[in-house]
């Protein structure tokens, strides 16, 4: 039951119960709790994944801002604001690397839509 509920992710707890109670009544409460904690595990181990990938793209944000304001000043950052806080990881990372050749806060953009 493990292995299903961890492929199949959508099943349900009262689906799951209703199975083992039919194959295995007498370890269904133990095998239920079994599936439960898995589900719970696997539900923490992605909100802490997908919480350093938010903070990762949070951090590269605001230095590309830092920067684009110190470079060509406020009104340049706040022109780009929602195009970088919208930006993958990556796209920051390549939009960092640029503003070092930039003369104009465009050609960091330069080819990417």
């Amino acid at each position: 039951m493990v292995y299903i509920a961890r492929v199949y992710g959508s099943i349900e707890e009262a689906d799951v119960r209703q199975a083992l109670e039919q194959t295995r009544p007498e370890r269904a409460e133990e095998l239920v709790m079994t599936v439960a904690e898995q589900w719970i595990e696997q539900g923490e181990e992605r909100g802490v994944q997908k919480g350093r990938q938010e903070g990762r793209q949070e951090g590269e944000a605001r230095t590309l801002l830092r920067l684009i304001e110190r470079k060509f000043g406020v009104e340049a950052k706040e022109a780009n604001r929602s195009r970088v806080e919208g930006a993958t990881t990556e796209q920051l990372l390549t939009w960092t690397d640029r503003i070092l050749g930039a003369e104009h806060v465009e050609d960091i953009f330069a080819g990417d839509s």
